[in-house]
């Protein structure tokens, strides 16, 4: 299942797109999160990211973010400061398209 993200991921769409992915979650095994139309986004969507990564993986469920290397994706990592295992989670989930369980 493709959940398709929009262009913007701030405070606002939040809601919308973390019911979206739990929703999913709850029925498949597998989801994509497609962030092809990222333009911007904050540190909202990133802890939607993370939550839903922790939520897939109690439930031996997998995530993978696409499209691998999405910029806008990357840059909201770097821009929170991320280190460590969060980090590395992070990136490999959203930088490399590669799927996480």
């Amino acid at each position: 299942m493709t959940i398709p993200i929009g262009t913007i991921t701030n405070l606002s769409t939040a809601p919308d797109i973390r019911e979206a992915i739990l929703d999913d979650l709850k029925i498949h095994s597998s989801i994509e999160i497609d962030c092809a139309s990222v333009v911007e986004a904050d540190l909202t969507f990133l802890q939607i990211l993370v939550a839903a990564h922790k939520f897939a993986e109690r439930e031996s469920k997998t995530i993978s973010i696409l499209p691998a290397a999405d910029p806008a994706i990357a840059s909201l990592i770097e821009r929170a400061g991320l280190t460590g295992p969060l980090a590395a989670s992070c990136t490999n989930l959203c930088a490399t398209g590669a799927t996480e369980q």
